[in-house]
């Protein structure tokens, strides 16, 4: 890898307590992700573009790491998804957080509990 490669690695890095600051609004663990799958029949998903059964869920650092979504309405307002992608072929699939929230017991606002 160049310098230049390197020093651009050092500029998109997000800070460590940012990282966790997300993680913890997000409110879901990995554990309670994990049971979510299981319950949901996310575990038995295929992938409808290949047929692919592995996906990968979006982590940054080995925590959640939600992806922000702005609304076509405002761009003060965005929807947080987590992102689970298909390792074959790279499809995507979002899973609403205010929605997941609510399924696993939790305060649909994003609150920390």
């Amino acid at each position: 890898m160049s310098d230049q490669d390197d020093e651009k690695t050092q500029r998109l890095s997000i800070p460590e307590n940012k990282v966790k600051a997300a993680a913890r609004r997000l409110g879901v663990t990995l554990e309670q992700m994990d049971q979510f799958f299981i319950a949901s029949g996310w575990s038995e998903y295929k992938c409808e573009v290949c047929g692919g059964e592995n996906f990968q869920l979006g982590l940054y650092d080995g925590h959640l790491m939600p992806l922000s979504v702005p609304t076509s309405a405002s761009s003060n307002h965005a929807l947080w998804v987590v992102h689970v992608t298909c390792v074959n072929c790279a499809n995507v699939k979002f899973i609403s957080v205010p929605r997941l929230r609510e399924l696993l017991g939790k305060p649909a606002d994003g609150g920390v509990d």
